[in-house]
């Protein structure tokens, strides 16, 4: 009997995690334990940047400032970093997947992907602007922002590479 409340209790908890909001999902629920670089598969370059074992991509190791979507696009195509000047901002499915192989779990910030939702509401993309994906960077919740300047929605960006 002592059991059912925690089973209860585990129930909600996970209902909450799948995220009630409209246009909103989720990474999967089953929390991974908290990985450094060192102890994952991203591999810390020393210079500012971490690679991805997994996908060969390349990473900007510590996030750019808040900015607008736009200013997030400009900021990486402008970033020279290690020696490099081939960075793009990434898409929704890289930032789930550097997340999902333990990297970038420190910080509670949203981070702009590459990506609009052509999907999301286009009465309201007619009125805020696209709605582009962003990864939630401790959780790896995935959502969407309102990517025109007007709006003035800030996240940082964290651009990428191909490795080669």
């Amino acid at each position: 009997m002592q059991a059912k409340p925690s089973l209860i209790v585990l129930l909600v908890i996970t209902f909450s995690a799948c995220g009630t909001a409209v246009g909103q999902a989720t990474a999967p629920t089953k929390a991974p334990a908290k990985a450094s670089v060192g102890d994952s598969g991203i591999k810390d370059n020393g210079d500012g940047t971490v690679t991805d074992k997994k996908t060969g991509l390349m990473w900007q190791k510590d996030e750019s400032k808040d900015m607008t979507w736009p200013d997030a696009q400009k900021y990486c195509h402008d970033l020279s970093l290690a020696a490099h000047s081939d960075w793009i901002l990434p898409k929704k499915d890289q930032l789930v997947s550097v997340w999902s192989d333990g990297g970038f779990r420190s910080l509670d910030d949203f981070t702009w992907s590459s990506e609009i939702d052509p999907d999301y509401a286009p009465q309201i993309q007619l009125r805020v602007g696209p709605m582009v994906w962003s990864v939630k960077s401790k959780t790896g919740e995935v959502s969407h922002g309102a990517g025109s300047e007007s709006t003035k929605l800030l996240n940082p960006a964290r651009c990428i590479r191909v490795a080669k």
